[in-house]
């Protein structure tokens, strides 16, 4: 797309078609030369769109149908490619009569963006809409009104075919003992790989997706709680990971049995009791499944001077 400044020099010219004579639609009704200022297309890997002439096939075109008035507000601009893939397809572009000159809009076509997209800028539609009939389709009459070669963008042939989903190394916190700094674990860890056919993205633990169309991208981002919230599971180590069990606490799983506490097995009842000594006081937790060892000057011993 461009400044007004180049849209001001296509009112006096037929771009973005090709053409010598005027755009005429049934009537007849002509679309004047400041009707469509500019225009884009990208045609999707399924539409089987060749631009030029390429591996024999002969060169594809995008041309304008013609303009169908919807009610007493709006009309559509329609657009349709002669590919064998693009038969039935079209993509239409939606005016009010009151749109300001430079009007932008963004559509698909028929199937989604696989098969085509692209954008238009009209200028005056006014002239255009008074002429058209309410509630009717005027397809275009004499030369096919053809879009330059210039405004398209192809992409047969191109796509995502198979996805490969893996994450970089973790950091990894050092032990009590070691003094080198936390640092991640190089390389990446591939979860899953060669999938193919409908793949559907969501967020998992802790973790969000958005589409961002004005970028044409996937945004995944950490968010705590996010996406199917906390995991209750343990995370398991990486190849190359190393903490003191399968987990990255180094503790049991959830769910798991605590057998030992740093070695001391339990009672022959089964009991593992925790006693809090001088400083030291052991509180459970039991609606968040913990216990709380903690330092406190309640259960000492003063010293007589």
């Amino acid at each position: 797309m461009a400044e007004l400044e180049y849209y001001d020099v296509n009112e006096v010219r037929k771009y973005p078609f090709v053409a010598i004579n005027a755009i005429t639609l049934a009537g007849p009704i002509v679309v004047a030369d400041n009707t469509v200022l500019d225009c884009g297309f990208s045609m999707g890997p399924l539409s089987d769109f060749h631009a030029g002439v390429s591996d024999g096939n002969p060169t594809n075109i995008i041309y304008l149908i013609g303009v169908e008035r919807i009610d007493e507000i709006y009309m559509d601009f329609v657009f349709s490619a002669d590919s064998t893939q693009m038969a039935g397809r079209d993509i239409r572009f939606r005016r009010a009569k009151d749109d300001p000159y430079g009007c932008t809009t963004f559509s698909e076509f028929t199937g989604g963006p696989n098969y085509g997209s692209g954008f238009l800028v009209t200028g005056n539609v006014i002239s255009l809409f008074d002429a058209l009939p309410e509630g009717s389709f005027v397809g275009f009459a004499g030369d096919i009104p053809v879009i330059e070669p210039s405004c398209l963008t192809v992409r047969r042939g191109h796509g995502m075919t198979k996805l490969i989903i893996g994450n970089l190394g973790r950091t990894i916190a050092p032990n009590c003992c070691d003094e080198s700094p936390a640092a991640p674990i190089d390389g990446v860890h591939v979860v899953h790989e060669g999938l193919t056919g409908a793949i559907t993205l969501a967020g998992g633990y802790n973790m969000t997706t958005a589409v961002t169309p004005s970028r044409n991208s996937i945004v995944i981002q950490a968010a705590v709680g996010a996406g199917l919230g906390e995991p209750c599971s343990e995370i398991t180590n990486y190849e190359g990971e190393e903490s003191p069990g399968l987990a990255m606490s180094g503790g049991p799983w959830c769910g798991d049995l605590i057998t030992t506490i740093n070695g001391k097995p339990a009672s022959d009842n089964g009991v593992v009791a925790i006693y809090g000594e001088r400083g030291i006081v052991a509180t459970p937790d039991p609606a968040n499944h913990k216990i709380n060892i903690l330092a406190s000057l309640s259960n000492t011993i003063a010293c007589e001077e």
